[in-house]
């Protein structure tokens, strides 16, 4: 059951061997491939959950100093104190609050990339 130094060695297909690991490299780069497009696709969608997100956060600040001057307003008209008139935005830049000036001046660069975006 030993072998001898004299014995020949077992034939090796080679060729056989050569298309195996050809097509082994060929699985690995279209491995390798996919999994870059599915690493730049999920970067992308990525991105637009964040842009969604300051759209969202956007409208809710916009929406927050509508409420502000809505309710300054009403307040305005119903007593007549100017304490009230504190609740408006303005729009001067000594004012740094969030207002309605300020959230709708944002609101045009953040739709802008989608024109069907702003008619929803």
């Amino acid at each position: 059951m030993f072998l001898s130094p004299s014995a020949a060695p077992l034939p090796i297909d080679s060729h056989r061997w050569r298309w195996t690991f050809y097509i082994a490299i060929v699985v690995l780069l279209i491995s390798g491939g996919l999994a870059l497009r599915r690493c730049v696709r999920f970067s992308e969608a990525t991105h637009r959950v964040e842009h969604t997100y300051q759209v969202l956060t956007t409208i809710d600040e916009l929406l927050a100093g509508l409420l502000d001057a809505e309710t300054g307003q009403r307040g305005f008209l119903l007593t007549k104190s100017e304490t009230f008139l504190a609740l408006l935005p303005r729009r001067g830049p000594e004012d740094r609050r969030v207002g309605v000036g300020t959230s709708s001046s944002r609101w045009s660069p953040t739709t802008r990339r989608k024109p069907n975006g702003r008619e929803r």
